[in-house]
C-alpha cells in the first residue's frame, strides 16, 4: 500500500522494507540455527505494530510507519548487525510476528533517545 501521508514516509518505507526483511530473516536464522528467508507481510506489520499499542495520526498506514521506522534508525547510525543482535536477544521464540515486534520495539527505543528521533515519531504518531 502506498502511503497517503507523505512522500518522506513512503520513501523511508521502501528502504525499510528491505532492511526489515533482512533483519527478521537473519534473526530467525540465528534463532532456528538454519537459514531462513522471509518477507514480512503488510498484514503482519499491521498486527505487530498494533500490539505495541502505537497510536498513529490519521492516514498513516501502520505498515509504512513500521518500515520507515526501521529505515530511519538505520540511516541514523544503528548498524544492521546491532538490529539483528538486539532482535535475537529480545525474542522469546522463532516466530515471524514475535521477531518483527521485537525489532520494532527496539527501533522505537532507539528513536526516543534523540530529539530528532522524537520529532520523527511525533510527525506520524499520537502520544
Amino acid at each position: 500500500m502506498a502511503s497517503t501521508y507523505s512522500p518522506e514516509l513512503h520513501s523511508l518505507a521502501k528502504l525499510g522494507d528491505s532492511i526489515l526483511n533482512c533483519v527478521v530473516s537473519a534473526a530467525l536464522s540465528l534463532i532456528n540455527g538454519k537459514p531462513v528467508g522471509v518477507k514480512v507481510s503488510d498484514k503482519t506489520l499491521r498486527r505487530e505494530i498494533a500490539k505495541l499499542r502505537i497510536s498513529l495520526k490519521p492516514r498513516v498506514p501502520r505498515e509504512d510507519l513500521a518500515e520507515a521506522l526501521v529505515a530511519y534508525i538505520w540511516l541514523n547510525g544503528v548498524r544492521i548487525d546491532e538490529l539483528i543482535e538486539k532482535t535475537v536477544s529480545m525474542s522469546e521464540k522463532a516466530d515471524i510476528g514475535e521477531v518483527t515486534r521485537c525489532l520494532l520495539r527496539y527501533c522505537l527505543e532507539q528513536a526516543v533517545k534523540t530529539k530528532q528521533g522524537k520529532e520523527f515519531l511525533n510527525h506520524y504518531m499520537e502520544f
